[in-house]
């Protein structure tokens, strides 16, 4: 006489043949029985697809630092392993295996009046259909801890073509002198920047006759946003929020060195990495996938 398990076995083999009503009366066993079992060997496979399945995640995972979270996880299996992966299927692994990518906080704020300096020529519109045609620029800080506790500022320009950061520079003051050294980086930069429009908020920094005269020289239009409102340069702030979120994945700075070696660590990882949800690709290979 046949086992439970081997009856269950038995009906599971030839229920494409008979009914499992006739089989499970012909093994002496219930309907519901099978059904239970059926159900713990289909979990029993999907356990071990799963756990599959987590090798290629935490790969992935492991790679971005713990940056991305299921949208571009399923971007990345699918580009780095040929993968196509449900993205409920990845986030229920994730759930499982406790792996939690960083996720940033959105601000919102309104508002508004033009500028005196400059109008806000840019209007939201975020595309370029070229390189180098429009730029937008912002000032953020980094909280460091070395020595001791205080605020570092990084100023970073994009390039609204393929949002990849074409300039930057860091120090401890959120200074004119700040903006003007990231400028020269932009200006090293091969391309025809030629009556580009560089966006950029009212702050005091952009405000002045040195950032307006240095890009009169670089031949760069400016355009500012209306006061208070972020959103005028949203195409910036938001790289600014990936960074403060995810910076933290690249080391625990000990030095100001340090410091300098994560934040330019973490700016290639975004140019050369870092998948845009938008295109599929980091920003290095838009241009590409734009020409193609």
């Amino acid at each position: 006489m046949l086992s439970k398990q081997d009856s269950f076995l038995f009906i599971d083999l030839n229920k494409d043949t008979f009914s499992v009503s006739l089989l499970a009366e012909a093994s002496d066993v219930s309907r519901q029985g099978y059904a239970k079992w059926k159900k713990r060997q289909d979990h029993s496979a999907q356990d071990l697809k799963d756990e599959q399945m987590f090798h290629y995640i935490s790969k992935v995972f492991a790679k971005s630092r713990g940056t991305y979270g299921r949208r571009r996880i399923k971007l990345a299996l699918q580009r780095e392993f040929g993968l196509t992966v449900n993205i409920k299927r990845i986030s229920r692994i994730m759930r499982r295996y406790g792996l939690k990518c960083r996720i940033r906080r959105k601000g919102y704020r309104h508002g508004g009046t033009e500028g005196k300096v400059a109008q806000n020529l840019l209007k939201r519109n975020f595309k370029a259909t070229k390189p180098m045609k429009k730029f937008s620029v912002d000032i953020t800080y980094v909280r460091a801890f070395v020595p001791t506790e205080h605020w570092t500022y990084l100023c970073a320009i994009k390039d609204l073509y393929d949002d990849s950061i074409v300039a930057f520079a860091y120090g401890p003051n959120q200074d004119t002198g700040l903006v003007l050294e990231a400028l020269e980086m932009l200006e090293k930069v091969k391309g025809n920047r030629k009556k580009a429009i560089i966006h950029s908020d009212q702050g005091s920094q952009f405000m002045s006759l040195r950032y307006q005269k240095r890009l009169q020289s670089m031949n760069l239009t400016p355009s500012m946003s209306r006061r208070g409102n972020c959103w005028d340069n949203a195409c910036i702030e938001s790289f600014f929020s990936h960074f403060k979120t995810e910076i933290a994945c690249f080391g625990d700075p000990r030095s100001l060195e340090e410091l300098r070696i994560a934040i330019e660590e973490y700016i290639y990882f975004y140019n050369h990495e870092r998948l845009q949800l938008k295109h599929g690709v980091p920003p290095a290979e838009v241009g590409s996938v734009l020409a193609a």
